[in-house]
């Protein structure tokens, strides 16, 4: 890899050296991680050693008592000199622009910063696992060290229904005790988006929401859903003219039936901006269930303060993303989408105009739930036969017979 000329082998800036040191002393030093560093004889890790000023890691009059005290030094004189991230470089800029979209708070964007950095900086990496297996409390006292900050503080912050957790930034695995780069989980792609230059802050997130292909039809081609469609058109036209919040629509049939080319022909003829999440990895294989769902959420946090765009989900559960059945049904208890009746079996396509509030979705053959608006995954196994296509259009559900 050719790497810019103002950045370090880690690919990052050369200025985020004085913080990564401060990071990785801090974790050393106020863990128990630097017992695996310090040896008997040798720093046990020549690479964490190097990055931290040694060029060998057993330096001259080395002893455990000798490295202990160069260490606290060390630390010592970089909490004295109190370096700062460097806020005109591509990483930094990037994570602000993304918090004042968002809305993320100081400790959310420091968060957030880190685990970027981490993503990027082997040997960082590196101390962060001599910490061991963590918890999530022990997750928030390691970052609350690292960043000198209330680990209460932390804990709000990586809170589940917190603005990072919420928008699929950042997410901590509460399944097990695992090492920090298992525990702690980045948006997939964000990592590699952040540290790369972009005139758009949308195109920072091409792995997560890209824009549709233009229709290949038109309205026209669709004669039967002629009333359907003044219907959702009005309905678009006015959440976009007049910046509703807790626009959702579902477009619900079987495979094949034209139901995401009906879409991108609906909101072309609105005159808006179409986004849809990837069904695809970037070499064309199929993208994993759990990664769209995450690239959903966050996509609604990115777009929904900004408004005038509309936003494809197209999925069928279970057959096609391999999303497990209980996965589902804790999506469904954490009100992030519409609970069925029956077991799921499809989810077509749901056209959503993005919200903040709480609205009631009402379909048939399906409870009505509470739910975020612009969180709403409807999944439905049927709707009656003798519903009509208007009947499902006011309910905003389409079903393509």
């Amino acid at each position: 890899m050719i790497l810019p000329a103002d950045a370090d082998a880690s690919g990052l800036d050369e200025r985020y050296a004085p913080v990564v040191r401060l990071w990785t002393l801090r974790a050393l030093m106020r863990t128990n991680a630097v017992s695996a560093f310090v040896g008997e004889h040798r720093f046990q890790d020549v690479a964490v050693a190097r990055l931290l000023g040694w060029t060998d890691a057993a330096p001259p009059g080395y002893s455990e008592v000798w490295a202990l005290k160069e260490l606290q030094d060390r630390l010592s004189a970089l909490e004295l000199e109190a370096p700062e991230l460097p806020a005109d470089a591509v990483l930094s800029e990037n994570i602000t622009g993304l918090a004042a979209r968002i809305g993320l708070t100081d400790i959310e964007r420091d968060l957030l910063h880190l685990c970027a950095v981490r993503r990027h900086h082997d040997q960082f990496t590196a101390v962060l696992e001599m910490v061991g297996p963590l918890t999530r409390g022990s997750v928030c006292r390691l970052l609350a060290e690292c960043l000198d900050r209330p680990v209460q503080a932390v804990q709000a912050a990586l809170a589940p229904r917190g603005n990072l957790c919420r928008a699929a930034l950042l997410s901590v695995d509460d399944g097990d005790r695992y090492n920090f780069p298992m525990k702690v989980d980045m948006l997939y792609g964000l990592a590699e988006g952040l540290v790369q230059e972009h005139e758009d802050l949308l195109d920072l997130f091409n792995r997560v929401v890209v824009g549709s292909p233009p229709p290949r039809l038109g309205l026209g081609s669709f004669p039967h859903l002629a009333e359907d469609i003044a219907i959702l058109r009005g309905l678009l036209g006015g959440a976009m003219r007049a910046h509703t919040q807790g626009v959702n629509v579902l477009i619900h049939g079987r495979p094949g039936t034209g139901k995401t080319e009906f879409v991108r022909a609906l909101v072309a003829a609105c005159g808006v901006r179409l986004l849809e999440i990837p069904c695809e990895e970037l070499g064309g294989g199929p993208r994993d269930g759990g990664k769209r769902f995450k690239s959903f959420r966050f996509a609604q946090s990115l777009l929904g303060s900004v408004g005038g765009d509309v936003l494809l989900f197209d999925k069928e559960i279970e057959r096609r993303t391999g999303i497990a059945r209980n996965t589902i049904k804790s999506w469904l208890r954490r009100g992030q989408m519409v609970e069925p009746k029956y077991p799921p079996r499809v989810v077509a396509s749901k056209l959503a105009a993005y919200a903040d509030q709480t609205i009631r979705i009402s379909c048939p053959s399906a409870r009505t739930a509470e739910a975020p608006s612009g969180s709403v995954l409807a999944i439905l196994s049927s709707i009656p036969e003798n519903e009509t296509l208007l009947h499902a259009a006011q309910a905003g559900i389409v079903k393509f017979r």
